[in-house]
């Protein structure tokens, strides 16, 4: 039971520790509006969005499937 709570709080830490827009690369943290999201086509890589990217729907790209958004 132990270990599966560490692996589920590692996987939370993994998927929070991006820190900068992967639009426009500033810095989110602690920033109100910021999303994150797994990658909708291959899931493999977390996109992060500020709040000015997603308001003028800038495009952003997976670094490992070259996926663009938002469509």
């Amino acid at each position: 039971m132990g270990t599966k709570t560490f692996i589920n709080q590692a996987k939370k830490l993994k998927f929070m520790a991006k820190d900068t827009c992967s639009s426009c690369k500033k810095k989110v943290a602690n920033m109100r509006g910021v999303t994150s999201f797994m990658c909708p086509k291959c899931g493999k890589q977390e996109i992060v969005r500020c709040p000015e990217c997603r308001k003028i729907a800038a495009k952003y790209a997976c670094p490992e499937c070259n996926f663009t958004g938002p469509n």
